[in-house]
């Protein structure tokens, strides 16, 4: 299955972590903006016409790794279906992870960069490999 990333996932470490290999090319969606989480260093998409997020299409997700992510996700988000610009300019369908009625969304953008200088190393440290990724994100918060 094809999967839009757009957060932590878009780091390598955490992706192969989470969904074991998949090739990635990157992608942008349009109509959505991506914004931190109140009290999360993760973030998520908030709909926002006139938006666009950046971020990366997996190609082949397993079901075992569709699994993990799922676990990994948590009850913060929501999975929908959307159209992504792919690299080449081509419209695809994907399947991504936007805000949940139990999400929180913040004011400010998140930043990529940010969260890999100030949160990487915390979340991967719950995370041993695809078998122990089925464990949520919220592990590394507590």
């Amino acid at each position: 299955m094809r999967v839009f990333f757009y957060g932590t996932l878009m780091d390598a470490d955490v992706r192969a972590r989470v969904v074991g290999a998949s090739l990635i090319e990157p992608a942008r969606l349009a109509g959505w903006r991506r914004v931190g989480l109140i009290g999360r260093p993760y973030p998520v998409i908030v709909h926002a016409p006139g938006a666009e997020t950046a971020g990366l299409l997996a190609r082949a997700i397993d079901r075992a790794g569709w699994r993990r992510l799922l676990a990994y996700e948590g009850d913060e988000y929501r999975v929908i279906a959307v159209r992504v610009t792919a690299a080449d300019g081509c419209a695809i369908s994907a399947l991504t992870f936007a805000a949940s009625a139990a999400a929180r969304p913040g004011p400010r953008l998140w930043s990529f960069d940010g969260w890999h200088r100030r949160h990487k190393q915390t979340m991967l440290a719950p995370l041993r490999g695809p078998r122990r990724a089925a464990r949520s994100r919220r592990t590394a918060q507590r």
